[in-house]
C-alpha cells in the first residue's frame, strides 16, 4: 500500500485486550510540541467503529451486504442518492444548505467507489454508505442514544454530521477507554497505566 509520509503530528494509545485495558504504548506526538493523547479533537472517521457495532447489533446488514458509495445529499435527516449530473448541478449552486437545507455529501477524497460490501466501506472509510444506512435505516434518535450509552458523547446531537464524527471533542485517551467495550463483551473497563514499580530487582508496588 502506498501511503504518504506523516508530515503533521500523530498520537497513539494501544491497550492490551487480554489484560482488559493495560496500556502498552502511549505516544503523545512525534515532535514533542503537544500532548496528543490528552488534547481533545473531533472523533471524525473513528466513529465508524461504533456505527458498525450498531448496524450489526440491529442486524440491519451483515459484513457482505452490498452498499453504495454514490453521489447523494441529506435533506430533513434523510439521505437521497442522485445521478451524477444532478449532483454536479447542485454543487454549482451556492448556499444549498443555508437556502434549501440540502447538505451535499462526499468522501474525504471526493471520489465515489460505486458498489461495495459493508466491510469494504468500513475499511476504506467511505462516508456515503454510512450516511445512507444511519439516516434511512437506523435513525438519528437511535444512533444518538447509542453513542451516549457508549460514552462517545454526553449530549444529544440530532443532526446528520454526527455520523461523520462531528460531535463535541474527545481525546485519544478518552476514546481508547470507550473502545474497551470492543474486547470486554460490551462492558467498559478502566485501562491501567501502571502495572508495577520495580527498584533494582524488587517489585515495590504491584
Amino acid at each position: 500500500v502506498n501511503a504518504p509520509l506523516i508530515t503533521g503530528n500523530i498520537s497513539i494509545i494501544s491497550t492490551h485486550p487480554d489484560t482488559m485495558g493495560e496500556v502498552k504504548v502511549s505516544v503523545g506526538g512525534i515532535d514533542g510540541t503537544f500532548d496528543g493523547a490528552t488534547s481533545k479533537k473531533p472523533i471524525a472517521s473513528c466513529i465508524k467503529i461504533f456505527l458498525m457495532l450498531l448496524i450489526l447489533d440491529m442486524e440491519i446488514c451483515n459484513l457482505n451486504t452490498k452498499c453504495y458509495d454514490l453521489p447523494g445529499f441529506c435533506f430533513k435527516n434523510k439521505f437521497y442518492y442522485v445521478n451524477e449530473d444532478l449532483y454536479k448541478d447542485l454543487q454549482s449552486k451556492a448556499n444549498m444548505h443555508d437556502v434549501y437545507g440540502i447538505w451535499l455529501n462526499k468522501n474525504v477524497d471526493s471520489i465515489f467507489k460505486g458498489d461495495l460490501s459493508l466491510i469494504d466501506a468500513f475499511w476504506l472509510s467511505r462516508n456515503i454508505p454510512f450516511l445512507n444506512i444511519m439516516l434511512n435505516h437506523v435513525g438519528l434518535k437511535r444512533l444518538d442514544q447509542f453513542l451516549i450509552d457508549c460514552g462517545i458523547t454526553n449530549k444529544h446531537h440530532l443532526y446528520p454530521s454526527i455520523i461523520l464524527g462531528n460531535s463535541e471533542d474527545i481525546s485519544n485517551e478518552e476514546f481508547a477507554h470507550r473502545c474497551t467495550i470492543l474486547y470486554s463483551n460490551g462492558y467498559r473497563t478502566h485501562y491501567n497505566w501502571l502495572n508495577n514499580i520495580q527498584y533494582k530487582d524488587n517489585i515495590v508496588y504491584e
